[in-house]
C-alpha cells in the first residue's frame, strides 16, 4: 500500500485538476490512498472529494484549531507549512511507502506504478522527482502530455543534498524511514520553507540516500500568495533560515512519538 500525504487548506480549485491525476494512475485503486489533511477549509473541499469517492480510496481528516492541532500563524491567512499536518497524516495512514506532495501538484499517471517497482529496490531512502513550474494551465491540458512541458524544475539535479536544498513537491519514503528520524521539523511551522530542505540534511546526515527519479513527473501549479501583507514573508523565510543554521543535522526528532490527541470528530472517510 502506497499512502500519499495532502495537508490542505483552501485550495479546491488547484486540488480538483491534481485528484483528476490521482484518479488517473495506472495501478489498481486498492494499492494506494490518499490521506487529506485538512486545516479547516472554507472553499467546499468534502464537496470536491465526495465526487471523487467511487475512483479513489481517500481518508479524510479535518484538524480542529480548537484542540491545539494547527496553532493559528500571526501573518498568514490561516495556513501553516506543512510540517504539522505531514506527521499527523503519516500516523495515521495503513501505507508501508509514503508519498509527500502538494494538493497543487499535478501528477503523471505513472507516478506511482513507478513508485511501486522501486520500492523492491534498495540503495533508495528518499526518492523524488522532476517537477516543473508552468503557471497556469489550459483546461484542456492533456497528463500524457506532462514530460514535454517545459518551465522551472523543482527537485532537479539542481536540488541536491551538496547544495543543501531539497523541495520535494513528489517524494517517495519507506514509513519506518520516516519514523526513525523522527517526521518533519514542526519548529518550521509557523513560516514559510526550510522545513523540506532540513529535512533531506537530516536523511543525509542519517546516512540515509535521496534519490532522483527523473521518470517521476509533476506539474506544481501557481497560485496565489498566502501572505497577506508585504515583507512577512521574507521575515519568515530569514526566521527559518536562522533555525535552520542552528540546528543538528544528526539529531532524531520526537515528533512521531509526540500524542496528539483524537480529532474533535473523529477521522471522516471518503473511501
Amino acid at each position: 500500500m502506497i499512502s500519499v500525504i495532502l495537508p490542505i487548506r483552501n485550495r479546491a480549485g488547484l486540488f480538483e485538476r491534481s485528484l483528476r491525476s490521482w484518479a488517473a494512475q495506472t495501478i489498481g485503486r486498492e494499492t494506494f490512498e490518499l490521506i487529506v489533511i485538512d486545516q479547516d477549509s472554507t472553499d467546499g473541499l468534502r464537496l470536491l472529494l465526495d465526487g471523487y469517492a467511487g475512483s479513489i480510496n481517500i481518508r479524510y481528516f479535518n484538524l480542529d484549531p480548537a484542540q491545539g492541532h494547527v496553532p493559528p500563524p500571526p501573518d498568514m491567512k490561516g495556513w501553516t507549512s506543512p510540517a504539522f499536518p505531514q506527521n499527523f497524516g503519516v500516523k495515521r495512514c495503513s501505507g508501508d511507502v509514503i508519498v509527500l506532495t502538494s494538493p497543487e501538484t499535478i501528477q503523471a499517471s505513472t507516478n506511482l506504478e513507478r513508485i511501486e517497482k522501486r520500492t523492491a529496490e534498495r540503495g533508495w531512502t528518499f526518492l523524488y522527482g522532476r517537477v516543473i513550474n508552468s503557471g497556469s494551465l489550459p483546461a484542456d491540458f492533456s497528463y500524457e502530455g506532462l514530460a514535454a512541458v517545459r518551465g522551472e524544475v523543482y527537485c532537479g539535479r539542481e536540488r541536491t543534498p551538496q547544495s543543501e536544498s531539497l523541495v520535494y513537491f513528489i517524494g517517495a519514503m519507506r514509513k519506518e524511514d520516516f519514523m526513525k528520524l523522527g517526521g518533519i521539523e514542526e519548529l518550521f511551522m509557523q513560516g514559510a520553507a526550510y522545513e523540506d530542505t532540513e529535512f533531506g540534511r537530516r536523511v543525509v546526515s542519517a546516512g540515509m540516500t535521496l534519490v532522483l527519479d527523473e521518470s517521476i513527473l509533476g506539474i506544481h501549479q501557481s497560485h496565489e500568495s498566502i501572505w497577506p501583507r508585504p515583507g512577512t514573508r521574507s521575515k519568515a523565510v530569514d526566521r527559518n533560515r536562522d533555525l535552520f543554521n542552528r540546528l543538528d543535522p544528526r539529531r532524531v526528532l520526537a515528533n512521531v512519538d509526540r500524542p496528539w490527541g483524537e480529532l474533535k470528530d473523529g477521522p471522516k472517510g471518503t473511501q
